[in-house]
């Protein structure tokens, strides 16, 4: 790596993670407010309600893939022509919209009316959310272009103050819910839709002041249609299954079992979410380059963000997950007031599923590039849809809601082997040095992890006398010792020390100032 576009990367992946641990910590406690507040039962409607809108808006992710995906390799080129490329993204955007809205108001209706297990008496609220959360889905959607301008061209610090704002004010909309007894559903999905909106503008506002080229005009180029809409549309199939495998999962569990199940899900949904945001913070930042890379044809450069961003995602989600995944009965008990049948074992499992699911981000980044994602996205996605199918025929004879989990982790490592294999055939990535700089490392690292995740049970929490605060701080401490001298290699330590070192000056230089 470059020496500049090291620093970019830090200092965007600093960006994203204080960023990350703000919102995180005020997320937490805004769920257990919100809980609290609705119920279970309520809680549990609005996530599986709010989740059939998600499957509609499954292209969001996609589409914003996509444009980051072309501006940054628009941004490598000698001459880039980038509001052309953004004109065409929103032009696309504005047809899925339209899109969405037909689908939502005809498909999605009838699966929350006469396909899912609500109570009678919150027939009305749940059909309100539902309309509210489709008018949230647009608003998003014909936003998503700046988004993934932002991101194509590295600005997270845009990020990281805009978030800051959406969380304060999911914050305090969760108090002011908590101090009405009128209908909370309702009120609490309006008021996020509010937010959203508010968050949204604000992209939309910073795009338009900091980047110049950032500007829709009306365009009609049908063959820079077709090359988008043909990125877009596996990018959509692979976003598709992936969405129609989480929510389906929520209306799988919701048709055989019951609303608290759901809820029990939908909390393991947000811890899994709060443990990966540092990870997928950094792949964020380190995404733009790999596509740059390929695009200046760089290719040794190309390789090398490919194998130690693989690794460091691994490694950045695996200091988060390692502790808590030893410690979640007390976390979950400490963070609610009222623990649902089963959280901590969807907690587990879901955790488990992200550590597989992160080694393949940076093979999608890569393979982006390339722009050949075609089987890619084609047969990876069907493996994730036949998750459902499995675990409906599994829940005739087993009636255990963990199953569906189960069979979700047996699955996501299949589709990394598959993956792993397109970008080695399509990318002529050396195997053995993917091996080696990546999977070796990781190996050795969670045989240590796993050898104190016994002795943990065995000896070490009866001689802490059952403290899991000081348990929680020990393992993360161990953790954090056995990447630095096990996983990073020596230009990474040696990075690392540099930076750190760095950082003590300055914040030395201030304090004496």
């Amino acid at each position: 790596m470059t020496s500049d576009n090291n620093k970019r990367i830090a200092k965007n992946t600093l960006f994203l993670s204080i960023r990350m641990l703000v919102v995180m910590m005020v997320s937490l406690y805004t769920s257990r407010i919100v809980l609290d507040a609705l119920g279970v039962e309520d809680f549990g409607i609005y996530n599986v309600v709010g989740g059939i809108v998600s499957f509609f808006a499954f292209v969001n992710g996609a589409m914003s893939n996509a444009t980051q995906r072309y501006i940054a390799f628009e941004l490598g080129k000698d001459i880039p022509d980038v509001k052309r490329i953004f004109s065409a993204c929103m032009m696309l955007h504005l047809f899925v919209a339209a899109f969405i809205f037909i689908f939502a108001e005809s498909i999605g209706l009838y699966i929350v009316n006469y396909y899912l297990t609500i109570p009678e008496d919150r027939q009305v609220a749940a059909n309100w959310v539902y309309q509210i959360s489709i008018i949230s889905c647009l608003v998003m959607v014909v936003n998503t272009p700046y988004n993934g301008a932002i991101v194509a061209y590295e600005r997270m610090q845009a990020f990281a103050y805009i978030s800051l704002i959406d969380v304060f004010l999911k914050l305090g909309i969760a108090f002011l819910i908590s101090s009405i007894q009128s209908e909370r559903l309702v009120l609490y999905a309006s008021l996020i839709f509010i937010t959203q909106l508010i968050i949204r503008l604000s992209y939309t506002y910073y795009c338009r002041r900091r980047l110049p080229l950032i500007r829709f005009t009306f365009l009609w180029n049908l063959n820079l249609f077709k090359e988008l809409s043909g990125f877009m549309g596996w990018t959509v199939f692979n976003n598709m299954s992936i969405i129609a495998c989480m929510q389906g999962v929520n209306v799988v569990l919701n048709m055989f079992f019951n609303p608290i199940v759901n809820a029990a899900r939908a909390i393991a949904v947000q811890v899994e979410h709060a443990v990966t945001m540092f990870s997928k913070n950094f792949q964020m930042a380190i995404t733009p380059q790999i596509i740059k890379s390929y695009s200046k044809h760089e290719k040794e450069y190309f390789e090398e963000l490919l194998y130690s961003s693989s690794r460091l995602s691994f490694f950045l989600l695996l200091c988060l997950a390692f502790p808590i995944l030893i410690h979640v009965d007390p976390i979950l008990h400490l963070w609610l007031k009222e623990v649902p049948e089963y959280t901590s074992c969807f907690t587990r499992l879901i955790i488990l599923i992200s550590l597989i699911n992160v080694l393949t981000d940076p093979l999608f980044s890569a393979i982006s590039a390339l722009g050949n994602i075609k089987y890619f996205q084609l047969i990876s996605g069907l493996l994730l849809i036949s998750i459902l199918p499995l675990s409906i025929l599994g829940f005739q004879r087993i009636k255990d809601p963990l199953l569906i989990y189960k069979i979700y982790l047996l699955i996501s490592i299949v589709v990394y082997v598959y993956k792993l294999y397109y970008v080695k055939r399509y990318l002529s990535i050396s195997l053995k040095q993917y091996v080696r700089k990546v999977l070796v490392r990781i190996f050795y690292v969670m045989i240590f992890c796993g050898f104190f995740y016994e002795i943990h049970y065995l000896y070490l929490f009866d001689l802490l006398r059952g403290n899991w605060i000081i348990s929680f701080v020990l393992s993360s401490i161990i953790i954090i010792g056995l990447i630095i001298s096990i996983g990073l290699t020596i230009e990474e330590k040696q990075y690392l020390i540099c930076y750190l070192e760095r950082l003590l000056r300055l914040r030395l230089k201030s304090g004496n100032e």
